[in-house]
């Protein structure tokens, strides 16, 4: 918890709030990853792969993901388009990492 939560009752309850949000992210993505996801769309579960769990980030964030407002917008501009480059750079530099990348087309 960040020190001002510790003392600024606005600041923790915005800290717990943040924290909620990332916790039921993780859950979700965990769930698609694993078991797919079944509601009004059929996405199977991932592969236990890198490129799997990139597509468990893709299919959380596009089919499951609670959004207040336009879906469309959130998924290719907002905080969901956000979310997916990031799941994409973390996999793009897991594959380097582990010397896995050499396939991988260069910018």
């Amino acid at each position: 918890m960040p020190p001002r939560a510790q003392t600024n009752e606005r600041v923790r309850k915005s800290y717990e709030q943040r924290l909620a949000q990332a916790k039921e992210m993780r859950a979700g993505i965990t769930h698609a990853f694993a078991k797919g996801i079944k509601d009004g769309v059929d996405v199977p579960p991932c592969d236990p792969t890198v490129w799997g769990a990139l597509n468990a980030v893709t299919a959380y964030v596009d089919h499951a993901q609670r959004i207040n407002g336009d879906r469309y917008a959130h998924i290719l501009f907002g905080a969901g388009a956000s979310l997916k480059k990031s799941a994409y750079e973390l996999a793009i530099a897991y594959l380097q990492e582990h010397g896995l990348a050499n396939d991988l087309p260069t910018s």
